[in-house]
């Protein structure tokens, strides 16, 4: 029977491909947005330890954190809190509005629990900051910086990646379309053009000779 192209046979094959590269893209995007994100971490994380050493140490708190005022609607500086145990401000880099801002005391139970807390914190309106609140001996010191390089990164990421998603789903549909048009020509030829059957030539029979019987001789009785 001769085969018919069929554009519902493409997208048959082509939707298993197809399901495979988004899976994959937004895999791609969810790891490399997760790795921007940590690493975004790193530099509180480090400052942070450095500072809990100090101050279990008896190290005055307003001679740890020398840095200039920083306006956390602006700066992309990091900056630096410290919390006695009632969650009090000692004393500040970061302001927001002239105001050193606090975080719910959620964020501070969970310090206390684990001994480090690392999160996100929206403490103005778009306004997004990586922290790490850490507990020391009497209160809590609080490190962050904002994320908002960061995350133009992970919106560069996604359009990157949805733009790459969409050429790899294109390019994997016509491949897909020109396998099987160039199938389905081969079909069609082999079709109008069959092999001729080799006709089967019959074999002689041979058939046996049998020897005449020769008679038998007549001995003469002695």
């Amino acid at each position: 029977m001769q085969n018919s192209f069929s554009l519902r046979g493409v997208f048959k094959t082509w939707a298993v491909i197809a399901i495979t590269v988004i899976l994959l893209t937004g895999l791609v995007y969810i790891v490399g947005q997760q790795i921007l994100r940590n690493l975004a971490n790193d530099p509180q994380i480090q400052t942070a330890e450095d500072l809990v050493v100090k101050l279990n140490a008896g190290q005055d708190p307003t001679t740890l954190l020398v840095s200039n005022k920083v306006d956390m609607n602006k700066s992309l500086s990091t900056f630096g809190i410290i919390y006695d145990d009632q969650y009090n401000i000692v004393y500040s880099t970061g302001f927001l509005n002239d105001t050193a801002p606090v975080p719910p005391d959620g964020v501070f139970e969970a310090a206390k629990q684990n001994g480090v807390n690392i999160l996100t914190w929206q403490p103005g309106i778009n306004i997004r900051d990586a922290i790490v609140v850490q507990r020391y001996d009497t209160g809590y010191i609080l490190v962050g910086r904002s994320l908002r390089e960061v995350e133009k990164r992970a919106n560069n990421l996604l359009l990157l990646s949805i733009a790459g998603g969409l050429i790899t789903l294109a390019s994997t549909f016509v491949l897909t379309l020109s396998i099987k048009y160039f199938e389905n020509s081969r079909s069609k030829v082999s079709y109008s053009n069959p092999v001729a059957a080799t006709p089967i030539v019959p074999v002689a029979q041979v058939v046996p000779i049998t020897p005449p019987v020769l008679p038998t001789p007549i001995v003469p009785a002695v």
